[in-house]
């Protein structure tokens, strides 16, 4: 009965497979006696029919659950979208990541290409920057900046990097993001939005 225990462990699953044992228990124990007993039978059989249903309802819960948790991932990183993007889903996703990194905050620079993109800073001025392709096509962002800025990475993946860009105070000077393509051809953007 020790790995009954540890079966309760497994939540619904693992109690409808404990409740299954116990009925193939039951199930032998009647069967070694000389004669059967018909009310037991139903019973146990009864048994078998409420845990099966059991084992139903547990993998049903979690397959909803785990819909649920890649639901919550996606809204909360659209840019984790799974499987291969139409234009039209780069332009939905590429929407959605400006709302939840830069929402509401004033864009100043902006590229497409393979090319660096040049951010002017004014003195203790902090901006935030993300660039993203459209994938499988993957992408190396660098930030060139001196020794008064300092950049900060918030997130990066085969296909966007984001994060922020701060000037010290009594600096003025600039930076460069730079964006490579490293697999495949796609549209790219990279875009700076300043912190107020």
């Amino acid at each position: 009965m020790a790995d009954l225990d540890q079966l309760l462990g497994y939540g619904a699953i693992g109690l409808s497979l404990a409740l299954a044992i116990v009925a193939f228990r039951l199930l032998r124990s009647e069967q070694k006696l000389r004669g059967s007993r018909p009310s037991m039978l139903a019973a146990i059989y009864a048994f078998m029919g409420v845990s099966l249903l059991l084992a139903a309802a547990g993998v049903f819960a979690q397959v909803k659950r785990t819909q649920s948790e890649a639901n919550r991932t996606q809204s909360a990183e659209p840019w984790w979208r799974p499987g291969a993007w139409t234009a039209d889903d780069f332009s939905a996703v590429l929407k959605a990541t400006r709302a939840k990194i830069a929402g509401g905050l004033a864009l100043v620079e902006s590229t497409t290409g393979e090319m660096g993109m040049p951010i002017a800073f004014a003195s203790e001025q902090c901006k935030i920057y993300f660039a993203m392709t459209k994938p499988p096509a993957e992408i190396d962002v660098s930030v060139e900046v001196t020794e008064f800025a300092v950049v900060t990475a918030f997130g990066r993946a085969p296909h966007i990097s984001f994060g922020r860009i701060c000037l010290k105070k009594d600096r003025t000077y600039g930076a460069v993001l730079s964006v490579k393509m490293m697999k495949g051809s796609a549209p790219f953007v990279a875009e700076a939005y300043e912190l107020r």
